[in-house]
C-alpha cells in the first residue's frame, strides 16, 4: 500500500482530515470508492482522466485511484478544449470522470457530491510501466507534454517536504492553485494527509478564484481569515496580488 493511504490509516480516526471528512472517513471512502471503480473499470489499465473542480471529491476520487493503481490523468479547468482533446488522445484516456451533470454518464457518489463516470473510446498508447499520475503543461509554445509520474516519485516529493517542513508543524492547508496543478496535487494534499494535517479545499467560486486571471483579491483574502489556514501554495502573480492588499486580517 502506499505510504499516502498508510498514512491516513494510521492517524486518529476521529482527526480531521479534509473538510468535514475526519480520517476515519475518508479511509473509508476511499476504500469504497475504490471497489465501486474496481468494479466498473474492470481489467482497463487506460488512463481514467479527471475534470472535477476543487472539492473534498476530487481529493477521494485521486486517493482512490492511487489504491488501485489506475492511472489517473487530471484536466486543469483553464486548458482550452484543443489543449483537453489533446491530452486525452495523447495519454490514450479510456475513461472520464467529470462533476458536471449535463454530460450524463454513469454515477459515482463521494459523500454529498455526484460524478458522473464516462468510458471513452481513445486508443491505448505505451506508457511506462510505473506511470501513476501524466500531468500535462499548458504547452504555451506548441502542443502540450505530458509528463509520466510514478506513485513512488510523487510519495518520494511529498515525504520530502515533510522532513523539511516538519511533520509537527502540519495545520490548516487551504488549496487556492487548482488540484490538477501537481504542486497543489503533491505538495498540498499528499503532503497535508502524510503529516496529519486538516486539508480545507473549497470551490473556486467561494475562494474568488475562479477566474485564475483576474482572482477576487479580498474575497480570498477574507477566505483565509474565515477558514483561519495556516498554510497555502502560491504562484507568484497571486502573492503579489494578496500582499498588496494589506494590512492581513489577525486570527
Amino acid at each position: 500500500m502506499s505510504r499516502i493511504l498508510s498514512a491516513i490509516r494510521m492517524q486518529d480516526p476521529q482527526r480531521p482530515a479534509i473538510n468535514d471528512w475526519t480520517y476515519g472517513a475518508l479511509a473509508g471512502a476511499v476504500d469504497h470508492l475504490a471497489a465501486e471503480l474496481r468494479e466498473r473499470i474492470g481489467t482497463d489499465s487506460r488512463p481514467v482522466a479527471v475534470e472535477v473542480t476543487n472539492s473534498a471529491a476530487w481529493a477521494v476520487l485521486d486517493l482512490a485511484l492511487l489504491m488501485l493503481g489506475q492511472i489517473s490523468l487530471p484536466l486543469p479547468s483553464f486548458f482550452t478544449q484543443v489543449q483537453r482533446r489533446h491530452a486525452l488522445t495523447d495519454a490514450g484516456a479510456g475513461w472520464l470522470v467529470t462533476d458536471r451533470a449535463e454530460t450524463g454518464g454513469e454515477l459515482l457518489r463521494i459523500g454529498m457530491q455526484i460524478l458522473y463516470l464516462h468510458r471513452l473510446d481513445h486508443a491505448p498508447v505505451p506508457l511506462p510501466a510505473e506511470t501513476a499520475k501524466i500531468t500535462y503543461t499548458s504547452g504555451t509554445t506548441g502542443a502540450s507534454k505530458g509528463v509520466c509520474l510514478s506513485a513512488c516519485g510523487l510519495e518520494q516529493v511529498a515525504c520530502s517536504l515533510v522532513t523539511v517542513i516538519g511533520a509537527e508543524r502540519a495545520g490548516r492547508h487551504l488549496a487556492i492553485l487548482p488540484l490538477p496543478v501537481l504542486l497543489e496535487n503533491v505538495a498540498g494534499l499528499y503532503g497535508t494527509q502524510l503529516a496529519g494535517g486538516h486539508y480545507l479545499v473549497e470551490a473556486p467560486t467561494l475562494l474568488g478564484v475562479d477566474q485564475p486571471f483576474q482572482p477576487d483579491f479580498i474575497r480570498l483574502l477574507s477566505a483565509l481569515s474565515a477558514l483561519r489556514a495556516s498554510s497555502i501554495i502560491l504562484v507568484p502573480e497571486l502573492l503579489r496580488g494578496l500582499m498588496g492588499r494589506k494590512p492581513w486580517p489577525r486570527h
